[in-house]
């Protein structure tokens, strides 16, 4: 009888968690939706069942398929800063989810430097010289309490073979007690949009450090693409062979063993007055690496399709500056366009150009695979519905997570309020190399963005650029035999410069900023923004 009454139990048990009506983590309490857009939102019930959803005057059903997903569709609603709760039922049972706020939604992804949280500027910097920037951001948020400008931080995961349905995650406020574990890029950006638009913002925060970029594209990307899908099946064919052999009773079994051996070497140590030992590095089942194809869509990104949102913020490459280098322009390409594909959505993708790090050079040399990405970093701009914020005098020589994260979220910021915001008034862009002329011995310049006009300026951590008339720096020129000379330049109008070299006669290219740091660079608009390393064309 006690093993009937157990099975009838487990049956029991197990039918009434696939009948319980459940919704996708986004919309949990808290939850910004994206305004004038269709609003999907989905779940999951007991196949058959009809749902009905509830919210801001609207009333949309739906019936759940043979595997029990459910959707339906919300119409386009303009922004609302009223607290309201949205009503999911199946007939029998309703959930009520309580306030959702309807604004501007925005992802903010990549690697450390999007991962990095608020917390992180407002402690004590390793550099005292930084201190400046986080007794400022300090100062900023003392009194924050903005309801109307909130976060969801999305758990990291993996899955390199499937994608998942759901997130691990919660939506909260910027207030005292989370604004701290905002990303500090995220929330200078989101801030801007908060004063510029006045409506809401939401933030999906879904970042991990030190990834590359091929973790992060569709696998439908990959069979795009004959090279691209050779590395793909490559890298999966080694995952399922070590998958194959991979004992994982006996692994977890060792890394028991470690445990127990560590805490008993740790109490000896104790006893003894002794450093305590390094605590032991388990073994770990081979799925479990955030390098392979994939694996972060797959579990991070794909859960989120098909949230309405209006785009993306990024900052990644510095991982993909030591693998696969020359790549990095076509995978991030795929990437966003699969992201796009995904939503079925021209998502805005706005992303940061890596900031300068590592020593000056002292004469000119040929491009680091830092300076590789920055360059095709920059390629990427060809795509539509997206930009790029210029970063190469923010940066830290000694730290590859500068501090000043204010201006990096500024300066997407401006991309957004510009392009995807419509705001004219906003200069979004330093400098763009337009074309050039050689002309004798000079190589005359042209570029684009250059608001009201060219300019020598410096930039002082956060503060704003300063104007000043000292000479233009860090242009190199070519001659004719391939010598690389630090270059003379001068501004000669408001969106050309004249560049030369007094032994340099042919002149046949020109370089700018092209180094890792490229300490001294200082050509920028007259509204503050710099301008992005680049070389002419041949």
């Amino acid at each position: 009888m006690k093993k009937l009454f157990f099975t009838l139990f487990l049956l029991f048990s197990s039918f009434s968690l696939q009948a319980e009506i459940k919704v996708h983590q986004l919309f949990s309490k808290g939850a910004v939706l994206q305004r004038n857009q269709a609003v999907p939102v989905w779940g999951w019930a007991k196949p058959g069942s009809k749902i009905s959803v509830s919210f801001a005057g609207q009333k949309e059903s739906s019936q759940t398929n043979s595997t029990g997903k459910w959707m339906v569709t919300l119409k386009s609603m303009p922004a609302s800063s009223d607290s309201r709760s949205m009503t999911i039922s199946d007939g029998e049972t309703t959930l009520s989810i309580d306030d959702i706020l309807v604004g501007e939604v925005w992802l903010c992804s990549g690697q450390s430097n999007m991962d990095f949280g608020l917390g992180g500027v407002c402690r004590k910097p390793r550099n005292p010289k930084y201190q400046a920037i986080t007794d400022f951001m300090n100062e900023e948020i003392k009194d924050i309490n903005d309801t109307l400008f909130r976060q969801m931080t999305v758990r990291r995961e993996l899955s390199p073979l499937n994608e998942k349905e759901n997130i691990v995650g919660t939506w909260y406020p910027a207030n005292q007690r989370f604004v701290k574990g905002f990303t500090a890029v995220g929330f200078n950006f989101g801030r801007e949009l908060r004063k510029e638009l006045n409506i809401p913002v939401g933030l999906i925060k879904c970042a991990w450090g030190g990834t590359r970029v091929e973790a992060w594209i569709p696998t439908a990307q990959y069979q795009s693409d004959n090279e691209l899908k050779e590395y793909y099946d490559a890298e999966i064919a080694k995952l399922n062979q070590t998958l194959s052999t991979w004992d994982k009773e006996k692994v977890a079994a060792e890394n028991k063993a470690k445990i127990e051996a560590h805490k008993i070497a740790a109490e000896k140590a104790n006893v003894e007055g002794k450093k305590r030992p390094h605590y032991p590095r388990l073994q770990k089942n081979p799925d479990e690496n955030n390098t392979l194809p994939s694996t972060l869509y797959n579990a991070m990104i794909a859960p989120l399709v098909p949230y309405a949102m209006k785009g993306a913020i990024w900052y990644q490459g510095e991982a993909n500056a030591g693998f696969a280098t020359d790549q990095y322009q076509k995978r991030f390409t795929k990437m966003i366009q699969g992201w796009r594909q995904a939503w079925d959505l021209p998502l805005d993708f706005y992303w940061c150009q890596l900031a300068q790090f590592k020593k000056p050079l002292l004469e000119p040399a040929e491009a680091s695979t830092w300076v590789q990405i920055q360059y095709q970093q920059s390629q990427c701009m060809s795509l539509p519905n997206s930009g790029m914020a210029v970063l190469n005098d923010i940066g830290d020589a000694a730290d590859i997570h500068p501090i000043n994260k204010i201006d990096a979220g500024k300066r997407l910021a401006f991309w957004a309020l510009n392009k995807s915001y419509k705001k004219e008034d906003v200069i979004h862009s330093g400098p763009t190399y337009k074309s050039h002329e050689v002309k004798a011995n000079k190589v005359i310049i042209t570029f684009d963005n250059t608001g009201s006009g060219l300019m020598t300026a410096s930039k002082e951590l956060h503060k704003a650029v300063q104007e000043n008339s000292s000479p233009l720096k860090s242009f190199q020129i070519c001659a004719a035999d391939g010598a690389w000379q630090w270059a003379e330049a001068k501004i000669i109008s408001s969106n050309q410069v004249e560049v030369s070299h007094a032994e340099i006669s042919q002149p046949v290219e020109v370089r700018y900023a092209w180094a890792s740091n490229p300490e001294g660079a200082n050509l920028y608009n007259k509204e503050g923004l710099p301008t992005g390393l680049f070389k002419t064309e041949l």
